[in-house]
């Protein structure tokens, strides 16, 4: 390739640069098509595969989050101003963070392989149910229906007991930990399920709602559902953060563009 470039520099008129160029078009395409045909051959692969079970969700919000702006242009349409102000900075780091946090976690519940990253880090674990207790209830005036399953985890849990922890093969069930007792080098975990058992308040349980023993099943700490931070009203901001921020009143040098 470097002798015909040199070739076609050297070309003394225009028909022999374009007698060159055609061959330094069939050797780029001799070199290229092998990873063009593989790369098409990817997404025939890619698009073959189910979409995550979150995607349509985050189709759904986005599609909001732009009419929602596109509303703002027509009926206000102010510039954004160059710098936030610290109250204003901190919302929307915090947006952001939980905007981030929300999709990993949404892609963990996915992808079986994507929450292996959470059992690396203790935030998960996986194991085969060896029990459970479905006429379990918790003492008092009004006895609650609490069952339980017990997992056995061929790997330490590093999850402690009173954590709140969700299945993904069911997002809707809220549960929490009850025990965790070491047995050999894995652990054997009691679970406690405290609902998404479609409104039943008492046993039997309906169909799939609750583990059948000898079912493999993954619990994690990690929610995608979880509640957001909460963050004060601007008008509610606390003097230790510098009080309420001043209106923003929008500048002709906000309407204009940076070029660095």
């Amino acid at each position: 390739m470097h002798d015909l470039m040199f070739r076609y520099d050297e070309a003394g008129d225009d028909r022999g640069r374009e007698a060159v160029g055609r061959q330094i078009d069939r050797e780029l395409h001799h070199q290229m098509l092998p990873t063009w045909d593989l790369m098409w051959r990817g997404v025939d692969l890619l698009r073959r595969l189910p979409e995550g079970g979150h995607v349509a969700e985050r189709w759904t919000y986005d599609r909001r989050l732009f009419t929602e702006f596109a509303i703002y242009l027509d009926e206000d349409g102010r510039p954004q101003g160059r710098r936030d102000h610290a109250v204003g900075a901190a919302r929307r780091l915090a947006r952001l963070e939980e905007a981030m946090a929300r999709y990993e976690a949404e892609r963990a519940f996915d992808d079986p392989l994507v929450m292996a990253e959470y059992e690396l880090t203790g935030e998960a674990f996986t194991g085969v149910v060896v029990a459970r207790d479905e006429n379990r209830f918790l003492p008092g005036t009004r006895p609650l229906w609490r069952p339980t399953v017990t997992v056995r985890s061929d790997l330490p849990v590093r999850l402690a007991a009173g954590e709140g922890v969700k299945c993904p093969a069911r997002p809707g069930q809220k549960a929490e930990i009850v025990e965790v007792v070491p047995a050999g080098d894995g652990s054997t975990v009691v679970i406690q399920l405290n609902g998404g058992f479609n409104r039943a308040r008492k046993p039997p349980a309906p169909p799939g709602t609750l583990a059948e023993v000898g079912e493999t099943v993954t619990y994690t700490s990690v929610d995608p559902k979880s509640m957001p931070s909460v963050l004060p009203a601007e008008e509610d901001t606390p003097w230790t953060h510098g009080g309420p921020p001043q209106p923003y009143e929008p500048t002709d040098e906000d309407a204009e563009e940076t070029w660095e």
